[in-house]
């Protein structure tokens, strides 16, 4: 497996020293909010007070495709990654104006986007594509290592060329999939505590998923008493059999009954399911 060799953590007395001169500005303490906070990260990373304003700040954008958008996670489909990219390029994105209001500038690099792309940003590329995670490993172990070489090597290549900060950034169709994924695992979160909507699903999806429970009996609507306009939604014995079918044999699940649903209904359900579920756990009042 790669290595990293160490990283010199902050400067602990610089960062005291840039606190004590925040605290000496002319200025309401705590005033200028986040950017105080940066102010001071910024002198314990260089290690001097004050910090020295960033000559030269680099945006590098990682861009790649997700096996997983290939399930309908997204409201877009994977060819928009190749189509993203090409605007980077083009300096039609937002990370671009973002980039040029700060004084950074942009580099793209391809690691896993399906289609071809300019040799000068596809130089490290891994694969096309990576696995679909619902049924295999994103990347094998040789094509891991070769990804987290790339980055290194970037990094190198970004700090000798005279970067003083570098900002790392990704692109690519499904890609909040995986990163919900991995944030859950690490926190221990339960998934639909991570995923949200994601992009491009809306109220009319969380509603159209919501009567298709109904209609097949796994959830009920009535009328809140006190608020006329709000409904309470409550699942059905039937509701919470499924749910344990759901948690216990998920592909036994999915082939008998999500199956005939369209795949953004799929997801709906899914995590529609699981809010209901917390709720149901939730201690009721009185």
């Amino acid at each position: 497996m790669s290595e990293f060799p160490a990283v010199q953590p902050p400067d602990e007395k610089v960062r005291q020293a840039a606190l004590a001169r925040q605290l000496r500005l002319t200025k309401p303490a705590g005033s200028l909010g986040r950017l105080e906070e940066l102010g001071v990260w910024a002198s314990a990373c260089q290690g001097v007070c004050p910090p020295r304003p960033f000559g030269r700040p680099r945006v590098v954008v990682f861009a790649g495709d997700h096996g997983i958008a290939a399930q309908g996670v997204s409201a877009y489909p994977s060819e928009v990654t190749g189509q993203m990219v090409a605007n980077f390029l083009a300096g039609g994105a937002a990370i671009n104006v973002l980039s040029a209001v700060a004084g950074a500038t942009v580099r793209v690099a391809d690691l896993s986007v399906t289609v071809d792309t300019l040799p000068e940003i596809s130089k490290f590329k891994v694969r096309r594509g990576s696995g679909s995670i619902d049924r295999e490993d994103a990347l094998t172990e040789a094509e891991t290592e070769a990804a987290i070489t790339a980055g290194q090597t970037i990094a190198d290549e970004e700090i000798d060329g005279g970067a003083d900060l570098l900002v790392a950034g990704d692109m690519g169709i499904g890609n909040t999939t995986p990163a919900a994924v991995m944030v859950a695992a690490i926190t221990g979160k339960e998934p639909v505590a991570v995923v949200g909507r994601g992009t491009g699903i809306d109220r009319s999806d969380v509603t159209a998923a919501l009567s298709e429970l109904e209609s097949r009996g796994l959830v009920e609507r009535s009328v809140d008493p006190r608020h006329k306009r709000r409904n309470i939604v409550t699942i059905t014995p039937a509701g919470i059999a499924k749910l344990q079918e759901l948690d216990q044999v998920i592909d036994e699940v999915q082939e008998r009954v999500l199956e005939p649903l369209t795949a953004a209904q799929r997801r709906q359900f899914i995590a529609l399911m699981g809010k209901l579920l917390a709720a149901e756990r939730e201690p009721q009042a009185g």
